[in-house]
C-alpha cells in the first residue's frame, strides 16, 4: 500500500473504529494509570473467527502503529469459508493499541501485547453489523474508554473556532502562543465534554489530543496557514524560523506515554523534515555523533538533553530512509547501529525493518530483459 494510504490510515483511526463501535465481552483489569510501555521488537499473533450470516465480509484489515520505524504496519488477511482468520503482526513496544476492520462494516480497538497471543470472536448481525466483539487477555483500556476516545477525537477534529483573520495578522510567535494557550485548550474541552473515561483512559486520549494539536496546528505552521488560507501555494506564507519553536517544551516529548500514540513518531518526522531546524540526515554518521549535532539544535527548544526521546529520533532517522528512499542500510549505517545501540530492541527492530527494505529494494530495482527477436532486414 502507498504512504499516502498509510497516511490516510493513520489520520482515520479512531473514526473509523468509532463509525461502529460494538459491545465487547472480555477480561479487563482496572488501573489508574497507563503502565509505561517500554520498546519491544515482537511478534503477535491473531487468531479469530467471524460468525457472519451473510458470509458477505471475505476480507480484513489489521492497522498497527509503528514509533521506532515510522510507517505504520497495514495487513489484510483473508476470511476463510469457516469465518476463521489469522495475522501475524511485528510490534515495536510492549503493548500497542491496533484495530481491526473491514471496508465498509466498520471496525474495533485492539491492545497487542509481546509475547501474547490474542483470540478474537466476532459476532455480525443479518445487516451485516458488527454487533458484539470477544477477547482474550487483560486489557489497559475499558470498553467505555475506547468508545470515548473514538468520540473524543472525532469531536477534536470537528471542533473549528480559529479565526482566520486575526491568524493572518498574527507574528510567528503570536500565533504559536494562540494555538497553545487558546486553540488547544478549547479543542480538547470541547472534544472531552461528558466523556467518562477512567484514569488511565483519560491519560491515553489526552495524549492523543495534544500530540494532533502539536502535529497540525503548531509544528506545520506553514501548511497550516496556507490550508485557513484556502490557498497551498500561498507565497505569502513564510516559514517561521527557530525560536519559533520554543513551544516543544510544553510537550515535555521525553514522556514515555507517548509510545501508546500512534502521532508520535509523526511528531520525530515532522522534526526532522523542518527547514528551520536543518537537522542532517544520519546518513553514514555515528550515531553518538549525529546526536551531539542534533542536540545542540534541539536541547533548548524541547527543555532537555538526555533520554529516549533521543534515542527514538535517531531510530527515526533511518526510518526516514527507509520510508522516503527504500533504501537499506549500508555496511558502516549497521555498525554505526550496533555499536551505539548494542544488542537492544531498537537495533533488533531497525535491523528486522532493513530485511523488509532490501527485499522492497530488490523489487524495485529489478529489470526484465527481453530479447529481440530476428526479423528481415526491411522490417
Amino acid at each position: 500500500m502507498n504512504n499516502k494510504y498509510h497516511y490516510f490510515l493513520a489520520c482515520t483511526f479512531f473514526i473509523v473504529i468509532s463509525a461502529f463501535f460494538p459491545s465487547c465481552k472480555k477480561s479487563q483489569t482496572q488501573v489508574e494509570q497507563l503502565p509505561d510501555p517500554q520498546i519491544k521488537s515482537g511478534m503477535v499473533k491473531v487468531y479469530g473467527k467471524l460468525n457472519d450470516p451473510t458470509s458477505q465480509v471475505t476480507s480484513l484489515i489489521l492497522w498497527s502503529p509503528t514509533p521506532v520505524t515510522a510507517n505504520e504496519s497495514i495487513f489484510e488477511t483473508q476470511v476463510e469459508k469457516d469465518g476463521s482468520f489469522y495475522f501475524e503482526v511485528p510490534i515495536e513496544c510492549s503493548t500497542v493499541f491496533s484495530s481491526i476492520y473491514s471496508p465498509g462494516y466498520g471496525g474495533f480497538m485492539i491492545e497487542l501485547s509481546s509475547g501474547e497471543d490474542t483470540k478474537i470472536e466476532l459476532n455480525l448481525d443479518n445487516t451485516n453489523k458488527l454487533k458484539e466483539v470477544n477477547m482474550t487477555g487483560n486489557r489497559l483500556l475499558t470498553n467505555q474508554d475506547k468508545e470515548y476516545c473514538a468520540k473524543a477525537i472525532n469531536r477534536y477534529a470537528d471542533f473549528h473556532s480559529i479565526d482566520v483573520e486575526l491568524v493572518r495578522k498574527m507574528t510567528h510567535e503570536e500565533y504559536a502562543q494562540y494555538e497553545l494557550n487558546t486553540e488547544m485548550p478549547k479543542r480538547i474541552d470541547y472534544a472531552m465534554e461528558g466523556a467518562k473515561f477512567s484514569d488511565a483512559g483519560k491519560t491515553f486520549v489526552l495524549n492523543e489530543l495534544k500530540l494532533l494539536q502539536l502535529g497540525g496546528g503548531l509544528l506545520k505552521y506553514k501548511e497550516r496557514l496556507e490550508m485557513l488560507s484556502g490557498n497551498k501555494a500561498n507565497e505569502s506564507v513564510q516559514e517561521p524560523d527557530i525560536q519559533y519553536y520554543s513551544f516543544l517544551k510544553s510537550f515535555n516529548l521525553d514522556n514515555p506515554q507517548y509510545l501508546y500514540s500512534s502521532y508520535y513518531s509523526k511528531i520525530m518526522q515532522t522534526l526532522l523534515s523542518r527547514e528551520a531546524l536543518n537537522i542532517p540526515p544520519i546518513s553514514d554518521t555515528p550515531v553518538e555523533e549525529w546526536l551531539s549535532k542534533v542536540k545542540a539544535t534541539l536541547s533548548d527548544l524541547l527543555g532537555f538533553d538526555s533520554g529516549q526521546f533521543y534515542d527514538l529520533l535517531a531510530a527515526n532517522a533511518y526510518a526516514k530512509q527507509f520510508n522516503e528512499e527504500v533504501t537499506p542500510l549500508s555496511d558502516k549505517q549497521k555498525n554505526n547501529i550496533k555499536e551505539y545501540f548494542g544488542d537492544g530492541e531498537i537495533a533488533k527492530i531497525l535491523l528486522r525493518k532493513n530485511e523488509e527494505i532490501i527485499k522492497l529494494a530488490e523489487r524495485k530495482s529489478a529489470v526484465v530483459v527481453n530479447k529481440t527477436p530476428n526479423v528481415p532486414k526491411e522490417e
